[in-house]
């Protein structure tokens, strides 16, 4: 199945969320801490990344 090369099952995707949230309370709070990601950083990413982003 081409999923298993490319993809990820979403029960999968789901229990790695599940485990960011207990861990770490919320995604972005696992980014800047978790992954060490400075605040300049993550603060970029959410401009590109959101409506009207540069």
């Amino acid at each position: 199945m081409a999923l298993d090369l490319i993809g990820v099952l979403p029960e999968y995707l789901d229990a790695a969320l599940d485990e960011v949230a207990v861990r770490h309370g919320s995604m972005e709070k696992y980014v800047r801490e978790g992954l060490g990601v400075p605040d300049e950083v993550t603060e970029r990413i959410r401009e590109r990344l959101t409506a009207g982003g540069g």
